[in-house]
């Protein structure tokens, strides 16, 4: 399986086994970007202690993208999706802590968490320092927090990337083998065929509800 047209016909096959009726190209376009979207969104929440849910998302997997820093303030790359980590060199702008004036310095800042009353600093142990630097996301911009006494160099982040919108013409007299009219798929083929499984609940879900019911109970039971 290599293209959106492959995903189509393997969809067609799919919901074929629960006789449903038959999805044209623009709906099956898309519920297949929305079941991408929310298969990423749903790995991304477990890919810190799943192997295979980082394997699986290798394709929008970006390591080690540098950032340029103005005032501790650098744009996100265009694509950003998901933060997945982030490290940051520190510059000392005075002698501190018996570290020397313009030494430098690597650190891991944390995400600032936040709590009912805005970002949360409950006390001197959690302000921002270059011993307990932050970042914050606001729109397209990423700031790390690194308190006073030094200055954000250089950083690199760890990311997801938004999935690719998939495409599939529906003008059949048109070359498919034209990227154009036939978006070559991003992900490995187990994941595509994952995908299209998602996507066939999605679609049962939206256009045949009661039908999808049955099959969704058909399937709990023959887990028991």
């Amino acid at each position: 399986m290599t293209t959106t047209l492959d995903a189509y016909k393997a969809f067609l096959r799919e919901i074929d086994k629960h006789e449903s009726p038959s999805c044209n190209v623009g709906t099956f376009v898309y519920h297949f970007n929305s079941a991408i979207e929310e298969r990423t969104s749903i790995d991304y929440a477990t890919m810190d202690v799943n192997q295979k849910t980082l394997d699986d998302l290798r394709a929008i997997l970006v390591l080690d993208e540098p950032l340029g820093f103005t005032n501790g303030e650098a744009d996100l790359p265009e694509k950003y999706r998901h933060m997945l980590g982030m490290e940051a060199v520190l510059k000392f702008t005075v002698a501190m802590d018996g570290i020397a004036i313009n030494t430098e310095r690597t650190v891991y800042p944390k995400r600032m968490r936040t709590n009912r009353t805005g970002f949360a600093k409950p006390n001197a142990y959690h302000k921002p320092s270059y011993k307990n630097p932050y970042f914050q996301i606001t729109k397209d911009k990423i700031q790390v927090l690194n308190g006073i006494g030094t200055s954000v160099e250089s950083g690199k982040i760890d990311y997801l990337e938004t999935p690719e919108t998939m495409y599939l013409n529906p003008d059949t007299t048109v070359d498919y083998t034209d990227p154009s009219n036939n978006t070559l798929l991003q992900f490995p083929d187990h994941v595509n065929f994952e995908i299209i499984k998602h996507c066939r609940r999605v679609f049962l879900e939206n256009i045949e509800s009661p039908r999808y019911q049955s099959s969704l109970q058909e399937s709990i039971l023959r887990r028991e």
